[in-house]
Formats: structure tokens, C-alpha cells, sequence
């Protein structure tokens, strides 16, 4: 290969699209998983060279085609790497010579925890059977998996929202979102279609039956298991959900030449800002 040429190529393995850049000084890999995406464009708001396209999530929602809900456009791709750090669901993976960037000091990551703390836990069982049942069952994502002495955590699905977050039977979890912010909803564009359900990796938006002479409303989303990532939103084909993202938590690592760009990218998911 020709010293200062970049060979590029894209690859389709087992339904993830991996796109290659390769020089004679380094091989960077880019491995796009659609069973993973949602659409929410978590990768291409802060994308520096807009080198990303929504597809059409709302039909890949409903399962009328079968297509990436998100493209890549390899002449605009710079392999910086940002995609892969900002998708709060794991939706791409980044190497740089084989290694991963993520964990890495040199790049920017989410600042997210949980914790869990089950020393207070007494229930024995079926009792503690149906304590670690009933708390894994109301992680919106799987990352919660009852087992028999104690909760196994998947980090890999973890969205980081509320769902999780509770103190009773001695099981405390607690955790850090990465992400906040509100939704607010009008009500009266709503056409109750059902669009952002169906495209919800949480289904946090669902409809409530109201009592007699009270007014119904047509959705209404739990914020506890919500991150904000706007795919709903995007979905709504009459505008009636607005995401308000107020703040980004992250962490910088070691200071580098592309330590502004990631910066920028980050402070880019905010809609508003804070205070």
C-alpha cells in the first residue's frame, strides 16, 4: 500500500455491517450492529462530518423492511470513533489495530453507575426467589438476571435509567444516569398511532385507561425507565414528543489533539441548556 493512501472497505458478517479503513500506519474498524440500533441518532447528532443517515426507523420499527435503520457514508467517515462512545446501546464497536477504544483514558466515555448492595437481603428460597425475580423483571432491557443467591449485571445492556432503582427486601440498587433530562408531551397532536412504542427500546410509553368524566390521556411515558434518547420523538410523525437532554455526564480521560472535537460532540446531545 501506498504510504499516506487509506484503503477502505465494508463488510457484512452476520447481520453486523463492519466498515475497515486501513494504512500502512494503522487499521481502524468501525462494526455497526442494527438488531442493537434504535434510531435515535445518538451517533449522528454529535458525528463531526455528518457522516451518518437515518434510514427509515419507523418502518424497521414495525418490521415492514428489513434494512439498517442507519447508514454510513464511507467518503465522509473520518474512523474517528465518537459513534461508538455516545450510543447509549451498545450499537457499534470501535478498534484501532484490534484494541478497543472503550475503557480507554485517551477517549471520552458516558460517566454512568450502579451499584447494587444485597448485605441486607434475609429472604431465603422461594422467598428470595421471587425478591430477585421481581427486581430483574423490572429492568426494561434484561441487564438484570435473578440467579440463585444473588442479581447477575449484564453491563453490555444496561441503559442506565430508574427502573431498577429501589431499596425493599434489603436489595439496594442505585444508579447514575448518564443522561438527563424530561419529556413533555401534547396531547392534543397525538394520534395515539402508536409509532413511538413501537420504536421505545424500553416501551416506556404506554397508554392509560381513565375513570369515568376523567380525561384520557392518549400517552404518557415512564421516566423511570426512559434515558431520553429521542427515538421517539424521532419516530412521531406529528411532532408531539419533545426530549429535553439538560445535561451529558461524561469524563475526559487524558488530554489529546482530539479531546475539543470529543468534547464538542458530547456537549452536541444536549437540547438545552442547563439552569
Amino acid at each position: 500500500m501506498e504510504e499516506g493512501k487509506f484503503e477502505i472497505s465494508t463488510q457484512i458478517d452476520g447481520g453486523k455491517v463492519a466498515y475497515k479503513r486501513r494504512s500502512t500506519i494503522e487499521e481502524r474498524l468501525l462494526v455497526y450492529d442494527p438488531e442493537r440500533c434504535v434510531g435515535c441518532l445518538f451517533c449522528e447528532i454529535p458525528c463531526p462530518v455528518d457522516a451518518i443517515d437515518l434510514g427509515a426507523t419507523g418502518s424497521v420499527a414495525r418490521d415492514l423492511v428489513e434494512t439498517p435503520s442507519l447508514v454510513v457514508d464511507m467518503a465522509k467517515c473520518t474512523f474517528c470513533g465518537i459513534c461508538s462512545e455516545t450510543c447509549p446501546f451498545n450499537s457499534y464497536e470501535f478498534y484501532i489495530d484490534g484494541e478497543p477504544i472503550r475503557g480507554s483514558e485517551d477517549y471520552l466515555t458516558f460517566v454512568r453507575i450502579f451499584e447494587i448492595d444485597d448485605t441486607g437481603l434475609s429472604a431465603k428460597g422461594s422467598e428470595l426467589k421471587a425478591v430477585l425475580e421481581g427486581r430483574a423483571e423490572t429492568c426494561p432491557r434484561g441487564a438484570l438476571v435473578a440467579g440463585k443467591k444473588g442479581l447477575d449485571f449484564i453491563e453490555r445492556e444496561c441503559i442506565y435509567c430508574q427502573g431498577c432503582v429501589d431499596s425493599s427486601n434489603g436489595l439496594v440498587i442505585n444508579v447514575k444516569r448518564a443522561i438527563e433530562g424530561a419529556v413533555e408531551i401534547d396531547n392534543d397532536r397525538c394520534q395515539g398511532c402508536g409509532a413511538c412504542r413501537d420504536i421505545c427500546p424500553t416501551k416506556a410509553p404506554y397508554y392509560p385507561t381513565g375513570g369515568i368524566g376523567a380525561r384520557v390521556e392518549k400517552v404518557v411515558i415512564d421516566e423511570r425507565i426512559c434515558n431520553y434518547c429521542g427515538a421517539c420523538e424521532k419516530v412521531c410523525p406529528v411532532e408531539a414528543i419533545k426530549i429535553k437532554r439538560v445535561k451529558i455526564n461524561y469524563s475526559k480521560g487524558k488530554v489529546a489533539p482530539w479531546t475539543k472535537m470529543w468534547t464538542a460532540a458530547f456537549e452536541n446531545l444536549k437540547t438545552e441548556s442547563e439552569g
